[in-house]
Parts: structure tokens; sequence; C-alpha cells
């Protein structure tokens, strides 16, 4: 448990036991829109692994058959089918897509919008434009690693620019792209209009058999550009007006979003330090070893320092207006942002669950505590909370303390109103009862979840008891029920095994009274003949 202590310089003392005293909640008591089960995809299995921006669309791969598919949100329906977990990306508003075809080693660049494909162009590396008017794809000949990279206009499919090179980056207004010359050791930005080069920066302190990648990043605002050289791990900080060189720092660099700062970071990791620079002068502000990061307006730093720390560190956050520590933490903690005003702080260990605190600040007030594996605050003035623990996920009001969702695999889209349950051979879409479309598929009936004990339970290919076992290794905490046999001797579930990717396993199990069923039955449909699964999607529609 976390002490808190305001001043006018906001320091949190952290201590443990029953005589912590904990800041009482202030908060608007408006009624948090319930989650409720909008509908249910049954045609694409798999993981919700990528949400566009507007929750228009999804991405749901399937381990089984590493395929992604294309689903549109209001309606169910599958766009595009491609192999691979990473084959099918959104553009930064989500109004188009790239689609990497594997075989054919090209990219089709579809506007979402019209649901129509604008271009295919040779490649399968994609940027977007900031302003999504343009799109830039490179392809290598791996035999001499050549590159040519090639710029598309995404409402015409129009090629604008075709120009030797790896391009990897827009400026911002995007009249530029940078393009790393492996042939030619040199990093260039060409203007796509004119295809004319407005800068040559040839690699430095270069030597036979080094390194020659180069990656480019511009400030923001666009006023400079760093290219970093993988050689002798160096960023050149260049001023776009003038073309000149200003300082270089050891390490990748990231802008803060306002353009006023700048972190990098040595070559290895924590030990190396991550220093502040001002972005145009490269004057040195700090040094940690551990971690820094920008709030999304630029205004807040959060700084932890690892030096005495396994895994966490010292948390701060600094008001880079006025340079002044608002927060200092001086315990071994993690620290997350919700916003300007608020900051999730939890315990290092994280061997078991932690206490996860939210705190205002501002006023040093704890808004909501509990202990989990994992939190995620999805809307302070709604006051839901995503908590995770032991592979089991639910969104709770922390004011009422309803909960809702309660399942695994919860991935929220990028507004938070909705939510998407991935497991086994259908996906559910969560969210107020005005969003659903009359165009989404009908929602199942019931919950059909049941809890397994503790230990493994057997899983037969077909209900036959004599059939050896071919699956024994089974997540203990939940499956779903998709069916049963007519004499409810067995029960044909899906279910998801948690690692590095969810992966999807199916087939009958035994009902030997091992299992404690938490819908009935009856919402089940009773399968049987050849295709049981068949006979589920048909019921289901």
């Amino acid at each position: 448990m976390f002490k808190i202590v305001a001043y006018k310089r906001l320091t949190i003392f952290l201590c443990f036991g029953l005589f912590m005293c904990l800041a009482s909640v202030s908060l608007a008591q408006d009624e948090a829109k319930p989650f409720v089960r909008l509908a249910t995809y049954w045609d694409a299995p798999g993981e919700v692994k990528t949400i566009s921006a507007d929750d228009l669309w999804i991405v749901i791969y399937d381990l089984d058959s590493n395929t992604s598919r294309l689903v549109e949100v209001s309606t169910g329906t599958v766009l595009v089918t491609s192999a691979g977990n990473t084959s099918i990306r959104f553009s930064p508003s989500g109004r188009f897509t790239s689609i990497n075809t594997g075989e054919k080693e090209s990219t089709q660049i579809f506007d979402l919008s019209a649901k129509k494909m604008v271009a295919e162009v040779p490649g399968v590396v994609v940027y977007f434009s900031s302003d999504e008017s343009l799109v830039m794809v490179s392809k290598s000949d791996q035999s001499d690693e050549k590159y040519v990279t090639t710029v598309v206009d995404t409402k015409s499919g129009i090629v604008k620019l075709q120009v030797r090179g790896d391009g990897n980056t827009f400026s911002p207004d995007s009249r530029l792209i940078a393009i790393n010359d492996l042939s030619q050791l040199t990093t260039r930005l060409v203007e796509v209009a004119s295809g004319k080069t407005v800068f040559d920066f040839p690699i430095r302190d270069y030597k036979d058999g080094d390194i020659s990648n180069t990656n480019t990043r511009f400030s923001p605002d666009g006023s400079l550009v760093s290219i970093f050289q993988s050689n002798n791990l160096t960023a050149y900080v260049i001023d776009t007006r003038t073309w000149q060189v200003l300082y270089n720092v050891d390490g990748f660099v990231t802008f803060s979003p306002d353009s006023r700062f700048l972190k990098s970071r040595g070559g290895d990791g924590r030990a190396a330090g991550i220093r502040l620079f001002e972005a145009h002068t490269g004057k040195q502000l700090d040094k940690v070893y551990g971690e820094m990061w920008f709030s999304d307006d630029g205004k807040l730093l959060y700084r932890m320092d690892s030096t005495n720390c396994a895994y966490q560190g010292y948390m701060q956050v600094i008001d880079l207006t006025m340079m002044k520590t608002l927060v200092d933490i001086q315990k071994c903690v993690g620290l997350k942002a919700v916003n300007n005003n608020i900051i999730e702080v939890y315990d290092e260990d994280i061997t078991a669950p932690q206490m996860h605190q939210f705190i205002d600040i501002t006023t040093g007030k704890v808004i909501w505590q509990v202990e989990a594996w994992f939190t995620e605050m999805i809307n302070v003035e709604q006051h839901l909370v995503l908590v995770t623990n032991h592979g089991w996920q639910t969104i709770e009001n922390f004011v009422t303390g309803d909960k809702f969702i309660p399942d695994g695999g919860v991935t929220l889209s990028n507004s938070h109103q909705l939510a998407f349950v991935s497991n086994g051979l259908f996906v559910d879409v969560y969210g107020a009862p005005d969003l659903r479309a009359d165009t989404m598929p009908v929602a199942r009936v019931g919950g059909g979840i049941v809890q397994a004990p503790e230990g493994k339970i057997n899983v037969y290919p077909m209900p036959n008891a004599a059939t050896p076992i071919i699956e024994e290794d089974i997540n203990p905490f939940n499956f779903y029920v998709m069916g049963k046999s007519a004499d409810e001797q067995w029960l044909y579930a899906t279910y998801t095994i948690y690692g590095s990717e969810i992966v999807r396993k199916q087939g009958w199990i035994a009902n030997d009274n091992h299992l404690s069923v938490i819908e009935d039955w009856h919402d089940v449909p009773v399968l049987s003949g050849d295709d049981p699964l068949g006979d589920l999607r048909a019921v289901s529609h």
C-alpha cells in the first residue's frame, strides 16, 4: 500500500501496514454505460490483433492456420484474408490499410471507406505519410541488397515517385522522404514532387565491413531531423532550414511531441543511461540509468531511476514547462501515465499480484486501488478500469463495483468504447447497447463458460473413450462449451492456451463430473452427426 503526502511539491512515500492512510475518493457519480455483448463473429476464428483508429475494422489472427482476416466491426464481414500475423496494417487514422500478399512480395493498399483496393506495389515495408495522402513501399533484391522505394497517391493509386534506396520515413508535411542508400553509403532526403535530393548525408566513420543501416526521424514540427548510424551508434541532429549538423548524440533519438526536447539512449540498454537534451541547442539537461518518456502533449516527463532497483525504479513526474518536479517516489515502483493529471503506481514485485493505485498528481489523493497482476484505466469519467488476474479479465466500475465482460483475452478499441473477446472459434464484441448496428451478427445466447478445476482435462478428437488422448495441456482457468452430444456424455469445447501467442484448441471433452457448468446447458445447441462444428455454425446465424 502507498501512503500519499501532498506538499507544494508533491512527494510520495511508500509504506505497508494497517496504519496507512488513504485519501478519500471524490469523483463524479455519473453512471457508466455497461458493456453488453453486441455481436459474435463466427467466420473469423482467432485472436484480435489490431483495431483501426476509428474502431471500424479489426484484424483477427488465427495461429492454427497462420491466417489474418480483415473484419468490418459493424457487419462481421471478412473483407480480406491474408497469410501471417503482421500482414495487415492500418494507416494512422484507420481509413487505409496495407496488405502484404506474401508469395508475390507485393503490398495492396485498400481505401476502407470505399472498401476497394487503390494500388498494388512491389515490396512489403510500408509507411504512410502523416496526412495519409501518400504511402511508401520498399522492396529489396536480397541477392545484392539493392532497394527500390515507390511512393503512391492513396486516393488515385498513381505512382508519384520511384527511387533507388530503402525509404523509411516521411517528413511531417509529407513533402520529403528519407532514403537509406546502402550501395552509396549515404542517407538522402528526397522531394516527392520532383524527385530532387535536397540533402545528402554520407555515412560518417564508416570502415569496410561495418553495418551501413541508418534510421531517420523528423521532429514533429519538421524543424529538425536526426540520422542514426548503426556503424558508430551515433545520431546526428540537423536543422532542416539550413541543413547544418547542429550536434550529435549517442544512440537513438526520440523527440518530444512539442519538438522542444529529445532523449537518447546508448547501445547498452539501461546500463548506458538515457539522456535528455534541448532539441535545438543540444544542451544536456538530465541523465538517468533507467528510462524516460514524454506525455502525449510533451508537457510532462516521466523519469525512472533504476540504479537501486531490480525491475522498476524511483519515479518522478516533471513539468517541462516550469522544470518543476510534481511527483517524487523514493521507492522501487512501476508507473504508468493515465493522463496529465493521473498516474498509476504499482509494486516492483513481478512474481505476484501487485497493489495498483491511481493517484491524482495535483492533490495526491488516491482515486482507486486494487490488487491485481495488471490494470488499465479505460475511462476516468465513467470510472471504468480493465483488471487482469490469472489470465481472467474484467472491466469494472471502480465506484459502484459493477463488473463487465468477465473473460480472458479482452482487447480494447482505441476509443475504449468497444471491447473484443477472442477465444477459440469466435470473437465476441462488447460495448454500450446504443453502439450495436442492425447489420451486426447476432450475439451468442448464454455464456457457455465452464470453470475447469486445477489439473488437466483429457481432450479426445471424437466422443469415443477408446480414442487415444491427443491433448492434455489445457489452460486450467476457462474455456467455452460450444456444443454437446445428444446423450450429454461429451462436450464440444474450444479453449485457449496463453503464451507469446494465443493458441486456439478445440475438441470433444468427456463430461466426467469434473466440470462446474456456469451457464445452463440448454443454452448450448445439441450437436450430432459427422460435422458438429458445421452444425454449430449453421445454428449460430
